[in-house]
């Protein structure tokens, strides 16, 4: 009766297992989707690490007086959620 390490036995060496192989190509397409989106979570991570941020217009209302004198109210704030006046406004 022979005990021990058997010649020629068990899986080559250097070769990978069906289970390994499986989960590298698993981690491959997580890899693929990441990058796809690297950007989007890029900004999304950069945010959160700012803090939330609002941008909000307070627009004028221009008043002449009897005497032509020029003044200016102010009307209440009015938060901006579209895109291109975000982009106009930080532009600036």
């Amino acid at each position: 009766m022979k005990g021990g390490k058997r010649p020629s036995s068990g899986r080559p060496k250097g070769s990978k297992s069906a289970t390994t192989l499986e989960k590298e190509k698993a981690f491959a397409t997580l890899r693929q989707r990441i990058m796809r989106k690297a950007d989007l979570l890029l900004d999304s991570q950069f945010s959160l690490a700012h803090g939330q941020q609002f941008l909000y217009k307070i627009e004028k209302t221009k008043i002449v007086g009897p005497k032509g004198g020029v003044t200016y109210k102010s009307e209440k704030p009015k938060l901006v959620t579209n895109e291109w006046e975000i982009r106009a406004s930080l532009d600036e």
